[in-house]
């Protein structure tokens, strides 16, 4: 059994009107912080990568802008495939 997110539980709280427990602000704080230092970690490395790839295309050098851009998609794009729907 899954618990349901701190976000889903602290907005179904307020939406009753309900005043939230300290310990789900507790909770709800931590991870905002949580997801805040994630997005943070992401940003920083999509700009380390963007100024990579920038700086070897101004280098000239656009077999390695490109090697850089199918390096972050290998590491990054994850591809699903769809199951066909069947028809009843």
């Amino acid at each position: 059994m899954t618990q349901e997110h701190w976000s889903t539980r602290l907005a179904a709280t307020l939406q009753a009107n309900q005043q939230p427990t300290y310990e789900l602000l507790e909770e709800s704080l931590q991870g905002l912080l949580q997801d805040h230092n994630n997005l943070k970690a992401v940003a920083k490395d999509i700009s380390k990568t963007l100024g990579e790839i920038v700086f070897a295309r101004m280098q000239g050098d656009t077999e390695g802008a490109l090697q850089r851009v199918d390096e972050v998609i290998a590491k990054n794009v994850v591809v699903r495939v769809a199951e066909p729907e069947t028809k009843h």
